[in-house]
């Protein structure tokens, strides 16, 4: 009777093995990925591979017939790259089910795409997340549920992308992000979920991105470039961002009139570059930054008044100063500037208004003793409303404040009041003088 008992136990145990290897095989297929060309090959998935839920190699989908994807239904998991790319598809249903893609998710140039319906409960990519060169990509918000990206996220080159809502609850970013060509972009609205990048943080090339509104809780990055933002006001978004850890490059943005949103910028391990950046009037925003370890550029501002801003900047930490052509620059004498020019250290100063190109005539600013400035102090003091230095008003020679005037000015880093400026007489306006020449 046990030898019976035995023999039956050893039958089960067998079919139990049996089963158990079937149904693993019938989950996992294709070590050695897949390319879909056509539709019919998606189609005829199901029937082909049923059962299979786990691709192990890459999945490449590829064909401009190719224009849904419900034949891939059972997909949970690929074990390689997924590669969308040059398809008809307008949306991505069909892959309902997959949740984790281990390689690279590319996303590239398929010209009928509206969104990413399908993708709805992906939680993590192992590697890189590109979406590039989708013309008629709107939003990503189907990305709702993914919270770990493992490499770099690209989003190029969508020319009708309105939003990043979508990534709002990706905490983890393991190398950079490159933001570029995204015309109808107006901010960086989801990308809430990120606080540092180990690499780099490139924003260019984004015609209609206004501000940088997203990026709230980002406190460190290694590099930062944001150059060719034709419409980029000002930099609000980067509150919190105390530390880049390598160069900082802020170049080409026309648009950009003030520096407001970095004001929290503390540490720069780098060269730091701001650059024709046409319509920058000041840098007051930098009013915190106290260390650059190599090369400091200002070049090219061509309305840049001042390098006001810049005062609590340690100069030793400096390696090079250049400040060039800016073409309305005559405020170069901070402290931190003279303390400089009086070292052996290379610097140039050239091509900017006659008070700020050259050593000699920054020394002069620098060592000049301040003219009496008593006639300007408390002219008919009561005063209702107030324009500060931040306003940036330039008050030139013979310039007059008319009987009818209701202000106050604070001449300070960005006013320059000339000996022979005037105020009319019953003007209600003061004048607060921190220096004059």
């Amino acid at each position: 009777m046990g030898t019976i008992f035995f023999r039956l136990f050893v039958l089960s145990t067998l079919l139990l093995l049996i089963i158990s290897s079937n149904f693993t095989s019938a989950q996992t297929c294709l070590p050695e990925g897949i390319t879909f060309v056509s539709q019919s090959e998606v189609d005829n998935f199901s029937n082909q591979y049923a059962g299979c839920s786990e691709i192990e190699g890459a999945v490449n989908i590829r064909g401009s017939n190719i224009y849904n994807l419900t034949g891939l239904i059972q997909l949970k998991k690929i074990g390689g790259s997924l590669d969308i790319r040059q398809s008809a598809l307008s949306i991505l249903k069909g892959l309902d089910s997959l949740q984790y893609v281990e390689g690279r998710l590319q996303i590239f140039d398929n010209p009928f795409l509206n969104n990413l319906e399908g993708l709805d409960n992906v939680d993590s990519v192992g590697n890189t997340l590109s979406i590039q060169i989708n013309e008629t990509l709107s939003n990503i918000s189907h990305l709702r549920n993914l919270k770990k990206i493992g490499f770099d996220l690209q989003i190029s080159g969508n020319r009708n992308l309105k939003s990043l809502t979508g990534l709002q609850n990706v905490a983890n970013i393991r190398n950079s992000i490159n933001i570029t060509g995204n015309i109808g972009l107006k901010n960086l609205t989801g990308l809430e979920g990120i606080t540092q990048i180990p690499k780099s943080l490139v924003i260019q090339n984004n015609d209609g991105l206004q501000n940088l509104v997203g990026l709230e809780n980002l406190a460190a990055v290694n590099f930062l470039e944001i150059s060719k933002n034709d419409v980029l006001h000002n930099l609000k978004g980067l509150s919190n961002l105390k530390n880049i850890y390598g160069p900082a490059k802020i170049a080409q943005n026309d648009g950009l009139a003030t520096l407001d949103g970095i004001d929290s910028l503390q540490l720069v391990l780098g060269n730091f570059a701001i650059e024709y950046n046409a319509k920058l009037r000041h840098m007051l925003a930098l009013q915190n930054l106290q260390t650059v370890t190599r090369f400091l550029i200002i070049e090219g501002n061509i309305v840049l008044e001042s390098l006001g801003g810049l005062d609590n900047l340690d100069f030793d930490r400096i390696v090079r100063l250049y400040v060039r052509n800016n073409t309305l620059l005559g405020h170069c004498d901070i402290t931190p500037v003279c303390n400089f020019i009086g070292t052996t250290k290379t610097r140039e100063l050239s091509l900017n208004l006659s008070t700020c190109d050259s050593d000699t005539t920054v020394n002069l600013r620098c060592n000049a003793s301040l003219n009496d400035c008593s006639l300007y102090e408390n002219v008919n003091s009561q005063t209702s409303n107030t324009i500060d230095y931040q306003a940036k008003y330039r008050i030139n020679s013979n310039s007059k404040i008319l009987a009818s005037a209701d202000v106050a000015y604070r001449a300070g880093i960005d006013i320059i009041l000339n000996n022979d400026f005037e105020v009319e007489a019953n003007a209600n306006f003061i004048c607060e003088i921190q220096s004059c020449w």
